[in-house]
């Protein structure tokens, strides 16, 4: 069985606490802009690239493709309006630090992936004073193309020198995360329960296993030792 030397996390839901922050920013956002969406049209997009999802709804709302203007300022007002909600309200899922530890003291390195922008990926870490634990934090900012494809966990992979897809674990709470994981072909690809979506929906995703949250992934890797 290949070690696991990488561990790589998805943010919100996953390792922070999601109270709909997300959802309700990007809903807010597009409505400014004249493209009214449901919590649960939107919900189905959680993980994703956050301009990718700006475009597809824009295309679904107007019936022509968005402007790359247009698309940036859905975008400015959504980080606006997340950031705000994270300075407001911000907490990690219980256990996350002591699972960071754990996993270090096994020596693994750590990483976030994110579909935010690199500006709310720091501000998250920053607040909560998380800058020691990882070797890489990679936004949707940094990739052509965002979940479901895999090149979060790649660009991950590569600052953290990680040469085997097999010596990963990522951790994720939608079903984008799954599929990403899927289609990097990780060694161990994990959902949690700890975000918006039940057991039942994340069952029909790709997944080797499913947690009650982060907090039980050391037990998880010591049965699989």
């Amino acid at each position: 069985m290949q070690e696991l030397k990488l561990a790589i996390f998805d943010v919100a839901g996953t390792v922070i606490e999601d109270h709909g922050e997300v959802v309700s920013s990007l809903g807010d956002a597009l409505a400014a802009h004249g493209m009214g969406v449901s919590s649960e049209e939107l919900a189905e997009f959680k993980g994703g690239a956050k301009r990718e999802v700006i475009r597809f709804f824009g295309w679904r709302k107007r019936h022509e493709p968005l402007s790359d203007a247009a698309v940036e300022a859905v975008y400015g007002d959504f980080v606006r309006l997340v950031n705000a909600r994270y300075e407001e309200q911000l907490a990690p899922i219980a256990g996350a630090e002591e699972v960071f530890e754990s996993l270090r003291k096994r020596g693994m390195q750590l990483a976030l992936t994110s579909g935010f922008g690199q500006a709310t990926v720091e501000l998250v870490v920053r607040r909560l004073g998380w800058q020691e634990w990882f070797s890489a934090m990679v936004s949707s900012d940094e990739v052509a193309v965002g979940r479901p494809a895999p090149y979060l966990i790649f660009r991950a992979m590569e600052r953290c020198r990680c040469r085997a897809v097999r010596e990963v674990v990522n951790v994720g709470d939608t079903p984008l995360d799954l599929q990403s994981a899927a289609n990097a072909g990780v060694g161990l690809n994990v959902g949690v329960l700890s975000g918006q979506f039940r057991r039942e929906r994340l069952l029909s995703e790709p997944q080797d296993a499913l947690l009650a949250s982060v907090a039980d992934l050391p037990t998880l890797l010591d049965r699989r030792e």
